[in-house]
Protein backbone atom coordinates (compact mmCIF):
# COMPACT_ATOMS: atom_id res chain seq x y z
CA UNK A 1 0.00 0.00 0.00
CA UNK A 2 2.78 2.52 0.65
CA UNK A 3 3.94 2.11 -2.97
CA UNK A 4 0.42 2.88 -4.21
CA UNK A 5 0.23 5.90 -1.91
CA UNK A 6 3.54 7.13 -3.29
CA UNK A 7 2.30 6.66 -6.86
CA UNK A 8 -0.86 8.64 -6.09
CA UNK A 9 1.21 11.40 -4.46
CA UNK A 10 3.44 11.54 -7.52
CA UNK A 11 0.42 11.72 -9.84
CA UNK A 12 -1.29 14.47 -7.80
CA UNK A 13 1.93 16.43 -7.19
CA UNK A 14 2.59 15.81 -3.49
CA UNK A 15 1.53 13.94 -0.38
CA UNK A 16 -0.17 17.14 0.79
CA UNK A 17 -2.47 16.88 -2.23
CA UNK A 18 -3.70 13.54 -0.86
CA UNK A 19 -4.82 15.03 2.44
CA UNK A 20 -8.54 15.46 2.86
CA UNK A 21 -9.15 12.65 0.43
CA UNK A 22 -11.68 9.92 0.98
CA UNK A 23 -11.00 6.20 0.88
CA UNK A 24 -13.89 5.48 -1.48
CA UNK A 25 -12.60 8.08 -3.96
CA UNK A 26 -9.14 6.50 -3.92
CA UNK A 27 -10.57 3.00 -4.42
CA UNK A 28 -12.66 4.22 -7.36
CA UNK A 29 -9.59 5.82 -8.96
CA UNK A 30 -7.49 2.75 -8.29
CA UNK A 31 -9.93 0.16 -9.60
CA UNK A 32 -12.28 2.02 -11.93
CA UNK A 33 -15.17 0.42 -10.05
CA UNK A 34 -17.89 1.91 -7.88
CA UNK A 35 -16.92 2.36 -4.22
CA UNK A 36 -19.25 3.04 -1.33
CA UNK A 37 -18.82 5.16 1.78
CA UNK A 38 -20.45 3.99 5.00
CA UNK A 39 -20.61 6.17 8.11
CA UNK A 40 -19.78 3.56 10.74
CA UNK A 41 -20.95 5.73 13.63
CA UNK A 42 -24.60 5.40 12.71
CA UNK A 43 -24.34 2.05 10.89
CA UNK A 44 -22.83 0.25 13.91
CA UNK A 45 -25.57 0.99 16.43
CA UNK A 46 -28.76 -0.82 17.29
CA UNK A 47 -30.43 -3.00 14.67
CA UNK A 48 -28.06 -1.67 11.99
CA UNK A 49 -25.08 -3.38 13.66
CA UNK A 50 -26.05 -6.88 12.49
CA UNK A 51 -26.77 -5.65 8.96
CA UNK A 52 -23.39 -3.89 8.81
CA UNK A 53 -21.50 -6.96 10.04
CA UNK A 54 -23.27 -9.12 7.43
CA UNK A 55 -22.33 -6.71 4.65
CA UNK A 56 -18.68 -6.48 5.77
CA UNK A 57 -18.43 -10.27 6.03
CA UNK A 58 -19.94 -10.74 2.57
CA UNK A 59 -17.58 -8.14 1.06
CA UNK A 60 -14.57 -9.84 2.67
CA UNK A 61 -15.72 -13.25 1.38
CA UNK A 62 -16.08 -11.81 -2.14
CA UNK A 63 -12.58 -10.31 -2.04
CA UNK A 64 -13.61 -6.66 -2.11
CA UNK A 65 -10.99 -4.03 -1.33
CA UNK A 66 -11.81 -2.12 1.85
CA UNK A 67 -10.36 0.86 3.61
CA UNK A 68 -11.32 3.03 6.54
CA UNK A 69 -10.87 6.64 7.51
CA UNK A 70 -11.52 8.68 10.61
CA UNK A 71 -13.22 12.03 10.96
CA UNK A 72 -11.51 15.00 12.55
CA UNK A 73 -11.25 14.83 16.32
CA UNK A 74 -13.85 17.57 16.74
CA UNK A 75 -16.47 15.46 14.94
CA UNK A 76 -15.76 12.15 16.72
CA UNK A 77 -18.23 10.50 19.08
CA UNK A 78 -17.27 10.66 22.75
CA UNK A 79 -16.89 6.89 23.04
CA UNK A 80 -14.40 6.87 20.17
CA UNK A 81 -12.15 9.67 21.43
CA UNK A 82 -10.18 7.40 23.79
CA UNK A 83 -9.91 4.50 21.33
CA UNK A 84 -6.34 5.20 20.25
CA UNK A 85 -7.30 5.97 16.65
CA UNK A 86 -5.58 8.82 14.86
CA UNK A 87 -8.27 11.24 13.75
CA UNK A 88 -8.30 12.61 10.22
CA UNK A 89 -6.36 9.54 9.03
CA UNK A 90 -6.88 6.68 6.60
CA UNK A 91 -6.41 3.07 7.55
CA UNK A 92 -5.74 0.29 5.04
CA UNK A 93 -7.62 -2.94 5.65
CA UNK A 94 -5.70 -5.99 4.45
CA UNK A 95 -8.11 -8.86 4.78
Amino acid sequence: MPVLEKAFAKYYGSYAALERGYVHHALTRLTGCYAEEIALGSASRGAQKELLWGRLSRWKKNGFMMGAGTVSKGLADREVLDSGLVFGAVYVLCV
